[in-house]
């Protein structure tokens, strides 16, 4: 069964998808012992983690499993561009989840959900009176904790709400990094067996994980090198983000518009590399021989062809500064000689 894919005019973002894509977060859990800590010291983790699972009925949480693909493109900063690689981790490794097939990661996804949805039964069969389930996400945790010694709540009690919330934390975690993972696994299977094969820097098993905003997940360019594809993956639910991203010469756009598009051509420095190696590739784009498009591929199930949709897009944009990326990107490629 092939794909179904939807084309969209090079000049419309009245289709850019409806729902936001969002990331699981990485921090660390250090909230005190409330049997051993009762410090005054500042919440460092900020993370938000809302309960809107799309897949199930814990929107009501405000504090969510976050099940997207990764997390939409913030402004671009000089962290963006600091790893050529991607995303490695500290020792270069490569996630284990990238060894498996999407039907095993949809499996071990389902064992994930479980063990959530059983936390959070655990965690509304101990809440304290008054309180509800965001008091004890990663953001609220630290300082729930405190009133609740403040208040003269059981040290046992309070212990016991830390384990099945940090536990919850680790579950959601699980549910969100596998979703990821369906995503990227699904991609690029997609796109190498469809006749436009991943390029090696921007295969999973070369990267290690997620990449980090104003990267590409992926990019490859066509068996008859009339198309050169950036690549977008989406895992489960997620979709493309409505939110207006910040591009460096060009305003802010969401996702899957030309200008976003247009923008990873220099937040991801993985393409100058690229363009410098293969100059005639590079040509062909800016003659137009070779065409530009945002390929967002969405895996929904364990089996069958994912979702595929389209976005022909310009080297030079039609603003002012449209021609400003293609400028910087030579540049670039010229600074690597």
């Amino acid at each position: 069964m092939s794909a179904r894919r939807d084309p969209e005019d090079n000049n419309s973002h009245s289709n850019t998808a409806a729902a936001e894509a969002t990331t699981p977060h990485t921090k660390t859990d250090d909230t005190p012992d409330p049997a051993t800590s009762h410090k005054d010291t500042p919440d460092t983790d900020t993370t938000h983690n809302s309960d809107t699972d799309t897949s199930n009925d814990h929107a009501k949480d405000g504090a969510a499993d976050k099940d997207g693909q990764h997390e939409a493109d913030d402004d671009h900063n000089a962290d963006d561009h600091a790893d050529v690689d991607g995303a490695d981790g500290a020792d270069g490794d490569v996630d284990d989840r990238y060894q498996k097939s999407v039907p095993e990661l949809f499996e071990d996804r389902e064992g994930f959900v479980s063990q959530r949805d059983e936390l959070l039964g655990q965690l509304d069969d101990s809440m304290p009176d008054g309180l509800e389930r965001n008091a004890f996400n990663v953001e609220n945790r630290q300082q729930t904790i405190r009133d609740l010694l403040d208040d003269g709540y059981d040290p046992e009690e309070i212990k016991k709400l830390q384990k099945i919330s940090t536990d919850l934390t680790a579950a959601r975690q699980n549910v969100s990094e596998t979703s990821a993972a369906i995503g990227e696994v699904g991609g690029q299977h997609y796109s190498d067996t469809h006749g436009a094969p991943v390029l090696d820097a921007w295969r999973n098993e070369n990267n290690g994980h997620t990449p980090p905003g104003g990267y590409s997940d992926g990019a490859a360019l066509s068996g008859d090198g009339k198309t050169f594809y950036e690549l977008e993956y989406k895992g489960v639910t997620a979709k493309l983000s409505k939110s207006p991203v910040h591009t460096t010469f060009e305003g802010d756009f969401p996702q899957g518009t030309p200008e976003y598009a247009r923008d990873h051509l220099i937040t991801d420095p993985r393409y100058a590399q690229y363009f410098h190696d293969h100059k005639d590739v590079w040509e062909a784009i800016k003659s137009g021989k070779t065409s530009l498009c945002f390929r967002t591929i969405s895996t929904r199930t364990a089996h069958g062809e994912p979702h595929v949709q389209d976005v022909l897009f310009d080297l030079v944009g039609d603003g002012p500064n449209g021609h400003k990326v293609r400028d910087t990107l030579q540049e670039m490629i010229d600074a690597l000689d």
